[in-house]
């Protein structure tokens, strides 16, 4: 769902809490609040609350009240997710309850990975649907209704929250791969680097290693550490003994290339495969003349050394 129409969505959902005895779907709803708390609640839900779509309505079927009419598109599953609270028999559906056992425990590694992707800027859902094997209309349904983050990428803001709820600074500091959960671990790497990256982490059919050129990839990755070692010194881990192994990796590498006399310059502004080539014809031309003149002030010296001992013999 867009960011106004979620909002919409909980503000109708607040003051349903307001009038009708429901169960408390979300933690921000309860009885009595005034115009400014209603709001406030509104907003919280709205820009925390990935189940948002799913917890509303739950909320209107048990309260026995129409769900508003605003939706359209893909948010119709809203709708459809709406009749099923309503009449669980009558309305059964397959993908509704597909994307509803995603949720279970039993699902984490799927879930984990559904949701890596769905962060993922170069995966659609038809991608993700042949990735995984789910139904694209399963991952729709699982989107609009449990994890609401597709309509949030311009909210980036919230996105960094939610990928990153302690900032990236967890990253910096050791034992970071045991601390981190193996759904927070694959939700980065799709956020940080696409699809390819998600199904290797995630351990399926990948050829994102035989699809790589080594012929560049020790630069590449030699300009990730060096980066790396920049930011971390940057921002203020120059000083720090323990938890900074990437400035010490970056160090390290420094003092490599300059025990081996490759000392870092600054790139020009200029094609450097062309500039050399030129630079070499240019040397070799130069060198050509130098080795024709010397050839001419060798034959010179040497007529001159002729001429001077015919002198002396004809004397």
């Amino acid at each position: 769902m867009r960011a106004d129409v979620v909002h919409r969505l909980m503000v109708d959902v607040v003051e349903l809490a307001q009038n009708v005895q429901v169960k408390d779907n979300f933690r921000y709803v309860s009885a009595g609040l005034d115009a400014t708390q209603q709001q406030k609640a509104a907003f919280l839900m709205n820009y925390n609350d990935l189940a948002a779509g799913w917890k509303a309505a739950g909320m209107f079927a048990q309260a026995h009240e129409k769900l508003p009419v605003y939706l359209t598109s893909d948010d119709l599953w809203i709708w459809r997710a709406y009749l099923t609270r309503c009449n669980p028999d009558l309305y059964a559906d397959k993908h509704i309850a597909q994307a509803l056992a995603l949720t279970h425990p039993d699902m984490e590694h799927e879930r984990c990975t559904v949701q890596a992707l769905l962060l993922a800027e170069d995966a659609s859902m038809e991608d993700i649907s042949k990735l995984t094997g789910f139904e694209k209309d399963t991952l729709v349904a699982y989107e609009k209704l449990f994890y609401n983050i597709r309509d949030r990428k311009e909210d980036y803001a919230f996105m960094a929250k939610h990928v990153y709820p302690h900032g990236r600074l967890e990253e910096l500091y050791d034992q970071y791969l045991r601390n981190t959960t193996f759904g927070d671990l694959l939700r980065r790497t799709g956020y940080n680097c696409g699809k390819d990256y998600v199904t290797f982490m995630a351990g399926m059919r990948s050829k994102l290693l035989q699809d790589m050129s080594a012929g560049d990839m020790a630069m590449r990755l030699e300009r990730i550490v060096m980066a790396n070692g920049f930011v971390l010194a940057s921002s203020g881990f120059i000083n720090q003994r323990s938890d900074a192994q990437g400035l010490r990796s970056a160090q390290s590498m420094i003092t490599a290339a300059k025990a081996g006399g490759n000392e870092s310059q600054e790139q020009s502004g200029f094609d450097d495969v062309r500039v050399s080539m030129a630079l070499r014809g240019e040397l070799a031309r130069a060198g050509r003349s130098a080795l024709i003149i010397n050839q001419q002030e060798a034959n010179r010296v040497q007529n001159q050394i002729i001429e001077a001992d015919a002198v002396v013999l004809n004397n």
